[in-house]
């Protein structure tokens, strides 16, 4: 696929080492699984970022992640507290209300944040988003959407893990990028149009 089209790449890595517990289990295994998606927007780097932060606007265009909203006014790394709720499976499931921790905040470039099962080390996810320019006059950029599960229960469940990916996180990734390239694109537009 041309870097045009919502891709996804593929990395699947066995990690292993040995994490010590002070019960009798002794130790465990663990791995990561990470998934990086991509797609180009018409549109400057900081009307992509506005929308992407936007979170109490979710709702109206973003069919992956329903709902958002942030526990602080500004987004600040090591602090800020998102309360999502998503639906991997589409609009007739029920969703999943996770709350992650902001761990980074690049102004129009990049966000991350990083969420736990209820017990930390089990499984654990990171999801970052990147904003890069690709364009001379800066007015296309390549988005990046990308998560990293950590844990031991990844290890062993691995065999059924890549089709639980394959079906729900692929899809409900490539689906937002794609929502998020066409609400982006629409605004530059407008705003466009507003200035002529």
């Amino acid at each position: 696929l041309t870097p045009s089209h919502n891709t996804t790449l593929w990395r699947i890595y066995i990690y292993i080492f040995v994490v010590p517990f002070t019960t009798n289990m002794g130790c465990c295994f663990c791995s990561c699984i990470s998934i990086d998606t991509e797609i180009e927007i018409n549109a400057p780097a900081n009307v992509v970022y506005s929308i992407l932060t936007d979170f109490d606007s979710y709702s109206e265009w973003n069919s992956f992640m329903v709902e958002s909203s942030k526990d602080t006014v500004d987004l600040i790394a090591g602090k800020t507290v998102l309360t999502n709720k998503m639906k991997p499976g589409g609009a007739d499931t029920d969703g999943m209300v996770f709350t992650p921790l902001v761990t980074k905040v690049e102004q129009d470039k990049e966000l991350v944040w990083f969420g736990s099962g209820p017990c930390k080390g089990l499984f654990d996810g990171q999801h970052s988003f990147k904003i890069e320019p690709i364009s001379d006059d800066k007015t296309t950029v390549r988005f990046i959407q990308s998560e990293q599960f950590y844990g031991c229960i990844i290890l062993s469940c691995y065999c059924c893990m890549p089709c639980i990916i394959m079906n729900d996180t692929e899809k409900g990734f490539k689906t937002w990028n794609e929502e998020l390239k066409q609400r982006a694109e629409e605004k530059y537009k407008a705003m466009q149009s507003s200035t002529e």
